[in-house]
């Protein structure tokens, strides 16, 4: 143990971890009934509106040839942000991780730099624009809204100069449930919308992240007091909204 290199075993491991759940996703995403509750959730979503996605789940292109229903969904650019199950996917810590760490930690060169998400995505794919002018709603679905993407958020929001401009951020959640006969079970049974103790704690959930979220992110504003009344004020601008969305078909 003493001669073997700590640090590239564990970047071994780490391949290996993601190779296996790449392959676990792949599996997972065959069946109809995944493609098929896709499209459906795209439609919740965006409405009749032309989209960008920026993906975080390792899926494929909902635009994808193999894909029956691809014609019928609004996608206009779309990226898997860390890999999909065609190729490398990428696991990893925020680029951020730099900012409240020890300060024997900051020496360069630091090995901890291999294991974040940004320095792995320079060996990767160039990605195409996603994010184009002229964006007036980002929304957010499926995301833990972590510090682990933090950095993302933060250039989206720089781009959009969400303070001084009119664009909107809607996060959605959705109730938690089992599996998908369990919600098909519960819209046959008119529950599928009923504001019960899982939607209600679904949405505590959500709107604690999103607090927590644009808080952090007032904090790197140059203006302190902008930072400070940042969700206040697209609060009382009808600018942020946490909104439920469910598939019912």
């Amino acid at each position: 143990m003493k001669e073997m290199d700590i640090d590239n075993a564990l970047f071994d491991e780490l391949k290996m971890f993601e190779d296996n759940f790449k392959n676990y996703i792949r599996c997972e995403t065959r069946n109809d009934y995944y493609k098929k509750d896709l499209f459906n959730l795209i439609d919740k979503l965006v409405k009749d509106a032309k989209t960008n996605i920026i993906s975080f789940n390792y899926t494929k292109h909902p635009n994808d040839p193999d894909n029956p229903n691809s014609e019928n969904n609004n996608v206009n650019k779309f990226i898997n942000i860390h890999g999909d199950v065609d190729r490398k996917i990428v696991f990893g810590i925020d680029s951020n991780w730099r900012i409240n760490c020890d300060e024997n930690l900051m020496e360069e060169p630091n090995k901890l730099d291999y294991f974040s998400k940004t320095y792995r995505l320079m060996n990767g794919k160039h990605f195409q624009n996603i994010l184009s002018d002229g964006i007036k709603t980002i929304a957010f679905y499926g995301h833990s809204l972590s510090k682990a993407d933090y950095a993302y958020f933060q250039s989206v929001f720089d781009k959009y100069d969400i303070y001084d401009s009119d664009v909107e951020l809607v996060f959605y959640y959705s109730s938690r449930w089992k599996d998908r006969d369990e919600r098909q079970k519960a819209n046959e049974e008119h529950r599928l919308f009923k504001e019960d103790f899982e939607s209600i704690k679904a949405k505590a959930s959500t709107m604690k992240k999103v607090y927590r979220l644009m808080n952090d992110y007032g904090e790197t504003l140059d203006n302190k007091d902008h930072g400070k009344n940042l969700l206040h004020k697209m609060i009382l601008e009808d600018r942020l909204s946490v909104q439920r969305v469910e598939i019912d078909n």
